[in-house]
């Protein structure tokens, strides 16, 4: 066994995961000609052990809905009239509250941040609700706080990263990402995504790294990467004829989708370019990746009376499909802790991986860690001090799983 900096453990027996859920928000139909709700919103669980798809609850005085997550044992689904709660395991309805114009969520702590954006909204383009509750705890005005609407958000350690991307405002686009430093609800700083880093649309981080797809005016798209650490930014203009209408981040690449385009494209992070496309031969409305069997969840719908999931391999393989509600739009995996090592990814900031000599927890005070193989035999422990690496050049190649007592991270050692 390895050991890095002598620290004591009493190993416990470990958990892997596995998905045991699909999390569907339909967005429904909205007549905005006529004003009227055609097709209401609706939530539905796929099992992906049975393989069948049940709604679970329907919203109908929504007109539209924009997101939806999972923390704990509880589903949030934002909606234009509120953010409503679930239990993830029975689906019964817990609370809701009546905030509009929400964009995306997450959670830090107890609370549950998100950002705002819509038509005629000029201000509080952040907020923070107890996630208990749904109580509102503060929110931020365009002079101590985001300026413009904002988009996606997410949160690595005390710090939320909120996209800005002013989207109800055509043309006047902006693409810039705040930080906002949760302990003293400070609006810290923003920077800017470049001149064709405008209209940031999807959102995630991974392994340290912020990743963009920005529309732009819709006539063109480009992806941005940013890295905490370095603060390097890389922004990479897709030559495209449009926007995109939906993406995802899965593994190494970010999959794309053209308007009105029946494929998508596969945009490697390492070499910064588009290589391959998969032949799907269908547009899709909504896309989510599942990490552990590296599948993709694609809905597709005609917007007025029907919705399908399909899910595909990662060489673009139609294994399963089952039938939703209209406009699939956004869609979350739950994963299922059975035998193995269970992950809990959104508290830990872990990165590069792949990684060949050392990986970094980005901690900012001294942490204790074990370090995993597959079978969950401890291969190596010790304690990370702040912002130091811990040497992996001895490990063999393969898949581990560094446990701390923030969560478990999996990395693959190259």
């Amino acid at each position: 066994m390895k050991k890095i900096i002598l620290s004591l453990f009493i190993s416990s027996s470990v958990l892997a995961q596995t998905a045991k859920q699909v999390i569907v928000l339909n967005e429904g139909y909205y007549n905005w000609s006529t004003q009227t709700q055609v097709v209401p919103v609706t939530l539905g669980a796929y099992d992906v052990a049975l393989k069948t798809y049940t709604s679970f609850d329907t919203i109908p005085a929504a007109q539209f809905a924009s997101d939806v997550i999972i923390d704990d044992n509880y589903i949030y689904a934002a909606t234009s009239v509120g953010i409503y709660k679930y239990n993830k395991n029975s689906k019964q309805f817990v609370t809701n509250n009546t905030a509009t114009g929400i964009r995306k969520m997450c959670v830090w702590n107890n609370q549950l941040l998100v950002s705002r954006g819509d038509i005629g909204l000029n201000n509080y383009f952040f907020q923070a609700y107890d996630k208990n509750t749904l109580a509102l705890i503060y929110e931020l005005d365009v002079t101590n706080g985001p300026a413009y609407s904002t988009e996606g958000i997410s949160v690595v350690g005390d710090s939320c990263y909120i996209a800005l991307n002013n989207g109800f405002n055509f043309p006047n686009y902006t693409g810039y990402i705040g930080v906002i430093y949760l302990p003293t609800a400070t609006y810290v700083r923003q920077f800017d995504l470049g001149p064709i880093g405008l209209n940031p649309d999807y959102f995630a981080i991974k392994n340290g790294v912020i990743h963009t797809l920005n529309n732009r005016d819709f006539t063109n798209a480009s992806i941005s990467t940013y890295e905490l650490a370095t603060g390097q930014l890389a922004t990479t203009d897709l030559q495209i004829s449009s926007g995109c209408g939906t993406s995802v981040l899965a593994g190494t690449e970010i999959l794309y989708q053209v308007m009105g385009a029946t494929t998508l494209q596969k945009f490697s992070l390492s070499s910064q370019s588009t290589y391959d496309s998969l032949l799907i031969n269908k547009p899709v409305y909504g896309l989510a990746h599942e990490d552990v069997a590296n599948l993709i969840y694609a809905g597709e719908t005609d917007f007025v009376s029907t919705g399908q999931v399909f899910i595909y391999n990662m060489a673009g393989l139609a294994l399963d499909s089952f039938m939703v509600g209209v406009s699939p739009g956004n869609m979350v995996i739950d994963y299922n802790s059975t035998s193995g090592i269970a992950e809990n990814v959104s508290q830990l900031n872990v990165y590069p991986n792949p990684a060949t000599n050392q990986i970094y927890l980005g901690n900012q005070k001294p942490a204790s860690y074990q370090i995993l193989n597959v079978t969950g035999i401890k291969v190596a422990e010790g304690v990370a001090l702040p912002q130091a690496n811990i040497n992996i050049s001895n490990l063999s190649n393969g898949i581990y799983f560094l446990k701390t007592q923030s969560g478990t991270y999996k990395f693959n050692k190259q």
